[in-house]
């Protein structure tokens, strides 16, 4: 739902600038991969992990959850405006500017008889699947590997940061190519370096984690904007 609820909102509000706000909104994740684990830990260190998960859970019942209920909309037509910022009124268009047309409005019915659907829930389940386990076991891969505790830590925070790049690199790409061939050219950067974190020896293994990381930089841009 924490990815859902606010694809479905961007969706309603961005249709010519979708790519680049799928992108911007995304990089909250890699910027909380890099600083909260340092804030947690000094909390975990200095009270007790009890009062970190604590924290946390308030900080989202009383903090986020008012936020959204109270802040944010679903459509910008709830506020009398139009996506992408544009101004209700008879439409001027610019020359030489193609016009963007409204999402077409499907069913439940027609979405659950589409192919189109079919295909995209398991091409990103298949996706998906590897994403966590991969992150969760890199630690201990790298130390297996012979890398220390500390290099793998420290190449655990190269990959996150090569994530917050990759969501950049993915806007241009986003905003230059199609939709679909964006998602082949994202599953092949997201595949190919997880083969090679196996077949490649040690000292590559640094550059293929950067290029596992834009890949990963991806996953959320091109699947939200494909869901959209």
């Amino acid at each position: 739902l924490s990815q859902v609820t606010p694809a479905a909102a961007l969706a309603s509000w961005f249709l010519k600038k979708r790519a680049r706000a799928y992108a911007i909104t995304s990089l909250g994740g890699p910027v909380a991969g890099l600083t909260l684990p340092l804030l947690f830990g000094w909390v975990v260190v200095s009270l007790s992990w009890r009062f970190t998960w604590l924290s946390v859970g308030l900080f989202s019942l009383l903090v986020l959850a008012p936020l959204a209920w109270w802040v944010v909309r679903r459509r910008p037509e709830d506020m009398g405006l139009l996506p992408d910022g544009d101004l209700p009124g008879p439409a001027q268009p610019h020359p030489g500017k193609t016009e963007v047309q409204a999402d077409p409005v499907w069913s439940r019915a027609q979405i659950l008889r589409s192919r189109a659907f079919w295909l995209l829930l398991v091409s990103q389940l298949l996706v998906a699947a590897p994403a966590s386990s991969i992150f969760i076991h890199m630690g201990a891969f790298l130390n297996d590997r012979g890398f220390s505790p500390g290099i793998a830590a420290s190449l655990l925070s190269l990959y996150a940061a090569s994530a917050m790049v990759g969501r950049l690199v993915w806007i241009l790409i986003a905003e230059k190519l199609s939709l679909r061939r964006a998602l082949i050219l994202h599953g092949v950067v997201y595949a190919v370096p997880i083969a090679l974190l196996i077949l490649l020896p040690y000292r590559l293994l640094i550059a293929d984690l950067v290029l596992l990381g834009i890949g990963v930089g991806g996953s959320s841009q091109i699947r939200n904007q494909a869901w959209a």
